[in-house]
C-alpha cells in the first residue's frame, strides 16, 4: 500500500513534469524550427551545412574560418582554441558571426558581418 507521502510526491513529480512538457510545447524547445539562431557547436573545422561554406567565399560572403581569423587578428598571441562561443546568425537577410574569445584573463566578444567581414562590434570585459 502507498503512503500519502508518496502519493504526494508522486503528484508532485506529475505536476512538474506536466509543467516541464507545456514550457516545451509552448517554446518549441528542441525543435529545429522556431527561426531562431542555433548555437553551431566550435571546432577548428567549419560547422555543418547551416553557417557559409568554403563555396561562400567565391560569392563574396566571409567562411566560418575567415570569421575566426578576423577575430583573432585583434588579439596578438590568441589562437582558435581561446575562442569558446560562436555562432552564425541571420538577422534581417544578413549572415553575422557572433562569438567571445578568453585570452589572458580578458573576454572579448565580437560581431562580424558575413558578408564583408567588418567588425560591427568588439567589446572587452575583465
Amino acid at each position: 500500500m502507498v503512503g500519502k507521502r508518496t502519493r504526494r510526491h508522486l503528484r508532485d513529480a506529475a505536476a512538474v513534469l506536466a509543467v516541464v512538457l507545456t514550457l516545451i510545447a509552448v517554446c518549441g524547445c528542441g525543435s529545429s524550427e522556431g527561426g531562431g539562431t542555433e548555437l553551431q557547436p566550435f571546432s577548428q573545422a567549419a560547422p555543418s551545412e547551416s553557417a557559409p561554406s568554403a563555396e561562400s567565399s567565391a560569392s563574396g560572403a566571409i567562411t566560418w574560418e575567415e570569421a575566426q581569423a578576423i577575430a583573432l587578428e585583434r588579439i596578438p598571441g590568441a589562437d582558435i582554441s581561446n575562442i569558446v562561443e560562436m555562432e552564425v546568425e541571420y538577422d534581417d537577410g544578413r549572415t553575422e558571426y557572433e562569438g567571445s574569445i578568453y585570452y589572458n584573463g580578458y573576454e572579448y566578444e565580437f560581431e562580424i558581418d558575413g558578408a564583408t567581414g567588418n567588425i560591427l562590434k568588439w567589446e572587452i570585459d575583465d
